[in-house]
């Protein structure tokens, strides 16, 4: 594999697009990002590029035999002469001179080299998960029902009135926002959604109060965009499981 270009996410810490060129061989990949209008991965061939959104598939490479592309995970865009897309629930191959799309079959799950990789993948999500949800404990800090958390309230109301100017006040306004996202997403882990729907809430009421002030100030729409939403949350939020309680934090993101 040759590292053909990374651009860093001038919104999302350790995302970005990344570019990768695979001449020959095989290639597992697991991609974790999320869809903000910039991040993405491309693994490019002689044959063909293939275009992943938090996916897992197998590509093999061959000099004069076609691209093998098969899909484990979600979905790849697939990009020759024509542009195809595959999902894990489709069972039709698309095939040309060029490549064969498809889904890994059944029989090729069971394999060693199949079960080593999903292992990979599994321990490096678990891996993410803590990492992100560490920081996300630290940055949150004290949470709804303390004893010291109406203090924190009471520290973040001074600060709001000893902010003059619109981009001093902007950023504290910024900054509490992301303390309630983080509060929220801490406090879904720790199962009490009932006072994390209430996080989302406040956070919902001073992002809209910071919107209404970009209105009028076109210096800090750019400058909102790239700091309204903390640099983990949504890589935690790809990170989580489906079957966690995160749609009202998604929600609470658009």
């Amino acid at each position: 594999l040759l590292i053909n270009r990374i651009n860093p996410s001038p919104i999302f810490a350790r995302q970005g697009t990344l570019e990768v060129a695979l001449s020959a061989g095989r290639a597992w990949v697991q991609t974790l990002n999320v869809e903000d209008g910039f991040t993405r991965f491309v693994l490019s061939t002689p044959q063909a590029t293939v275009e992943s959104l938090n996916s897992s598939f197998d590509v093999t490479s061959v000099a004069d035999q076609p691209l093998a592309v098969r899909v484990f995970k979600n979905r790849v865009d697939l990009k020759t002469a024509e542009t195809h897309s595959l999902a894990t629930h489709q069972k039709a191959l698309v095939q040309n001179k060029k490549v064969i799309l498809g889904v890994l079959p059944d029989a090729d799950r069971v394999q060693e080299w199949v079960q080593n990789n999903l292992k990979k993948d599994r321990e490096h999500l678990v891996l993410v998960r803590e990492r992100e949800f560490a920081s996300l404990q630290q940055s949150a800090g004290v949470l709804p029902g303390n004893m010291l958390y109406p203090l924190k309230l009471a520290k973040e109301r001074l600060e709001l009135a000893m902010a003059f100017g619109d981009q001093r006040l902007n950023q504290t306004q910024i900054d509490i926002a992301n303390k309630r996202l983080n509060e929220a997403m801490v406090l879904l882990e720790k199962g009490e959604p009932e006072k994390a729907r209430e996080a989302l809430q406040a956070y919902n009421n001073i992002t809209r109060q910071i919107a209404e002030s970009a209105k009028t100030n076109q210096a800090l729409r750019g400058e909102v965009s790239q700091k309204i939403l903390a640099q983990n949350q949504k890589v935690l939020v790809a990170a989580l499981p489906a079957s966690s309680p995160i749609r009202v934090v998604q929600d609470a993101l658009d």
